[in-house]
């Protein structure tokens, strides 16, 4: 959805626009609309957390400008950052190193990256693999907050299903490329869900 893996059949629209078709220039412009966090969090370990943060802007100014935010921060985009931050409730860590902070630290600054970026579309890879069971219910309802506060779409993938159910109005079911179901939660029962997980082989059996 964000044009990082072409389709190797069928196309991808997003807006009604194919984005195979899409210039290297108009692709990179549509990217910076979508704010990706990747589950591994994508982030420089060795700098400054307001570094890391600032970094969403990248692709979306010039080359120069890029260099120049990175080397000496406008005040502004620092201030903008640390609003972010405290509201992700890591504010004091603006100016600690990445790699100094703990796992759960790590990815609260990939948001901030993301949201930093002002998206129109929030894509989350498997955000609950570096959290905890206890905390991964307020996670999501986290991101569903910052999605509702922006306008944002959100869009997260996830291997929990029951999780899945319980959080969110629309699920996806995904399987080697095929779409299994598009629907509503409550109308997903047990034929749609061995569907998804059966293993190839076994035809239906559990």
């Amino acid at each position: 959805m964000n044009g990082l893996v072409a389709p190797t059949r069928g196309r991808a629209l997003l807006g009604g626009r194919d984005l195979s078709s899409l210039t290297p220039k108009a692709l990179s412009k549509w990217r910076a609309r979508v704010g990706y966090i990747p589950q591994d969090f994508g982030l420089v370990p060795n700098v400054r957390v307001h570094r890391n943060v600032l970094a969403g802007r990248i692709g979306t100014e010039s080359f120069f400008t890029s260099v120049r935010s990175a080397l000496l921060p406008p005040r502004e985009s620092l201030e903008r950052a640390h609003e972010i931050l405290e509201r992700l409730g890591i504010e004091e860590h603006l100016f600690r190193r990445t790699d100094s902070l703990s796992g759960g630290e790590q990815q609260r600054v990939a948001i901030a990256r993301a949201l930093f970026q002002e998206p129109h579309a929030l894509l989350a890879d498997e955000p609950l693999a570096s959290v905890d069971p206890t905390r991964a219910r307020a996670l999501l309802e986290l991101l569903q907050e910052l999605a509702t506060e922006g306008g944002l779409t959100l869009i997260v993938s996830l291997h929990n299903v029951e999780l899945a159910r319980s959080q969110f109005s629309r699920i996806v079911g995904l399987r080697e490329g095929e779409l299994l179901f598009d629907a509503d939660p409550k109308s997903i029962g047990d034929e749609e869900l061995d569907a998804l997980f059966r293993i190839p082989g076994n035809h239906g059996q559990s």
